[in-house]
């Protein structure tokens, strides 16, 4: 299976990381002026895995494929487009001329893109996913990062209409041979605005009370 990565942040490259150790062939596409460094050095990525019975920290390079332009005539399986949410507008234009025939996973925080989406690519060119599995942080061009050991944790994915398709179900095979514990959801959209609401007031929440450990004093103990 050939996936790009459209995006080299934490959850691109550590979902992409992860996928490549799984066997599939991994191409992440990076920023101008950032290729040659990439194909030379690679990508560090420090890691805490918590997905075992103990912690495993980790320290690799990880050296994928590296392009920094995506062409119409390209022969990947997926795209999995990890950036930032509010890059979308920017990135669609891009999307719509140059997919192919490539299947497009959207594994953002999406909640009031979904008709924005449709104005670039046809529903049949498309699906969502959640990277609930990663979190974490860059530090100068180093990845840190932690895959999640939480019994609720996992990579819900789904296509808009609720429909189980074979795409959605190899792209769950990989992912699970990956230990990323997909999950097939025939109400991705919900879930999606539900855990940007979710996310939204405890953020909000935190935020007003100044800091996370005030937040747990004040509202939950």
């Amino acid at each position: 299976m050939k996936i790009l990565i459209y995006g080299a942040g934490v959850v691109g490259c550590a979902y992409g990381w992860q996928l490549s150790k799984a066997g599939c062939d991994v191409t992440v596409l990076v920023r101008k002026g950032q290729k040659e460094f990439v194909q030379k050095n690679g990508i560090q990525i420090i890691c805490s895995d918590f997905r075992g019975k103990a912690r495993k920290d980790v320290d690799v390079i990880f050296k994928p494929t590296v392009i920094d332009e995506l062409s119409s005539n390209n022969d990947f399986e997926y795209i999995i487009v990890s950036t930032n949410k509010l890059q979308l507008s920017t990135i669609l234009p891009t999307l719509s001329k140059s997919t192919g025939k490539a299947n497009v996973v959207f594994f953002q925080n999406n909640w009031d893109v979904f008709t924005e989406i449709d104005k670039y690519l046809n529903p049949e060119q498309y699906f969502f996913a959640f990277p609930f599995m990663v979190g974490g942080g860059k530090e100068d061009k180093n990845i840190h990062c932690a895959i999640s050991g939480l019994k609720y944790s996992n990579t819900p994915l789904g296509e808009k209409d609720g429909r189980i398709t074979p795409r959605v179900e190899k792209l769950f095979v990989a992912l699970d041979k990956a230990d990323l514990k997909p999950v097939i959801s025939n109400q991705i959209l919900v879930w999606l605005i539900t855990h940007y609401a979710v996310a939204a007031g405890l953020s909000a929440g935190i935020m007003s009370a100044g800091s996370a450990s005030q937040f747990i004093k004040t509202h939950l103990l």
